[in-house]
């Protein structure tokens, strides 16, 4: 019992939340550098399932698939839908297909799905940082 109390503690995944209510008040001020953090972190979770996948560490996996998912979610919750934003439903789908790999890689014997869906998301965080560049809002995401 001692030795899973002592994992548990010990264990990278359960990083108590911190409130910050700068940050907080930062990131609805600056939509541009919510949007890429949350690409940023989804990334980085798509990463670190692979690597629990490649480890055999089918629980920390399967946490930051979920992760991952809830991350997808967020994006696909700030679109905006009005007539004629063709853009905005193409996210849509898009978000849609990451999500199907997802959840295709929580059982996947390799990592096809998975790695499709980190290149999705990178690629989506890359066009992003250059928009963000291109239009004078910086690049670096809150940390």
């Amino acid at each position: 019992m001692e030795t899973i109390q002592n994992q548990t503690q010990d264990s990278s995944l359960l990083k108590p939340y911190v409130y910050d209510r700068e940050l907080e008040t930062d990131l609805s001020e600056k939509t541009h550098v919510y949007i890429l953090l949350l690409l940023q972190r989804s990334v980085e979770k798509g990463v670190q399932a692979k690597e629990c996948h490649e480890k055999g560490e089918l629980v920390a996996k399967g946490f930051h698939l979920g992760r991952m998912t809830t991350l997808v979610d967020a994006l696909r919750d700030r679109l905006v839908f009005k007539e004629q934003n063709i853009i905005a439903y193409n996210f849509a789908e898009l978000y849609e297909y990451v999500d199907f790999s997802i959840q295709q890689a929580v059982t996947e014997a390799g990592t096809e799905y998975l790695e499709s869906a980190i290149l999705i998301m990178n690629e989506l965080k890359q066009a992003w940082e250059e928009a963000m560049h291109l239009t004078g809002n910086g690049t670096t995401p809150v940390q």
